[in-house]
């Protein structure tokens, strides 16, 4: 038996290592981690260009990242190496969180199946409220209702609530 990757063990039948979060989770870590991804390569474009002082204290960051990638808010423009490499950079930081979110979740499916069922269950529904706090927390921001991210939060913490609380609560007798 090969050892899988996310040292959860979890072999298919042909060797290769199964996934944890299925499509559906992945789905959701893939719009959730893009926002940490965008803000993380943003944070270390300013950090290079203006220092750590330019960023934490006076709060200097990318005014529309989507739009303008190099505008800054306070009306300066990140050096033309930073503009080129923020998409690639955002790119490589993106798919590493989700090979770390898949990573973690192969740990805690490795280690959840030693206790018992009901310890799964309280874990899915801390993530599921954590989900739908963070999804409450962009829409809060005044973020649009139908915004794939959010929106993916706020529908990944439902089913991790169902899968933690609601299936054993409506499973018949």
């Amino acid at each position: 038996m090969t050892k899988s990757w996310s040292l959860a063990g979890q072999n298919d039948r042909s060797g290769r290592v199964a996934c944890q979060t299925w499509l559906g989770g992945t789905l959701v870590t893939a719009l959730i981690t893009s926002i940490f991804a965008a803000r993380t390569v943003e944070a270390v474009c300013v950090i290079l260009s203006f220092g750590a002082r330019a960023y934490f204290s006076e709060r200097l960051q990318l005014s529309d990242w989507k739009h303008s990638i190099g505008l800054l808010s306070n009306g300066q423009v990140l050096p033309w190496l930073l503009i080129f490499l923020f998409v690639p950079g955002m790119l490589v930081m993106w798919a590493a969180l989700i090979l770390l979110t898949e990573f973690i979740a192969g740990v805690l499916v490795a280690r959840l199946k030693r206790y018992a069922p009901w310890v799964t269950r309280v874990c899915r529904c801390i993530g599921g409220i954590a989900l739908l706090g963070f999804a409450v927390s962009l829409y809060a921001r005044g973020g649009v209702l139908m915004h794939p991210i959010p929106l993916s939060a706020f529908i990944g913490g439902l089913v991790l609530l169902w899968k933690g609380a609601g299936r054993s609560l409506f499973r018949r007798v």
